[in-house]
């Protein structure tokens, strides 16, 4: 898998889990519990994003700081910001499309 599907898998993973976990925080009667539930989508993301050859940026802040010490060429920055952008996109498709009424 190249760096840059698994950048947009980890970022889809990481993205969904966060709308998700907030999703009814005023009728949380815990919603300390979503730091956690958060720290887990993190690391499912970077598991999956590092296990399928990405860097896990996860994040176009941490590739922009690659991309100022010189870590990342241009292209490669472009190619990040893309699949971080893309894969949260898709996230926010998916969660919405959870979200839909069920009609009978």
């Amino acid at each position: 898998m190249s760096k840059f599907i698994a950048e947009l898998v980890g970022t889809f993973i990481f993205v969904l889990v966060i709308l998700c976990s907030v999703k009814n925080l005023g009728d949380m009667k815990a919603p300390s519990s979503i730091p956690i539930v958060v720290g887990i989508g993190l690391i499912a993301g970077l598991f999956v994003n590092l296990g399928a050859g990405g860097n896990g940026h996860l994040n176009p802040a941490v590739s922009s700081v690659m991309l100022a010490k010189g870590d990342l060429s241009v292209s490669e920055f472009s190619g990040y910001v893309g699949s971080q952008v893309t894969g949260a996109l898709l996230a926010l498709g998916v969660y919405k499309a959870l979200q839909m009424p069920k009609t009978p």
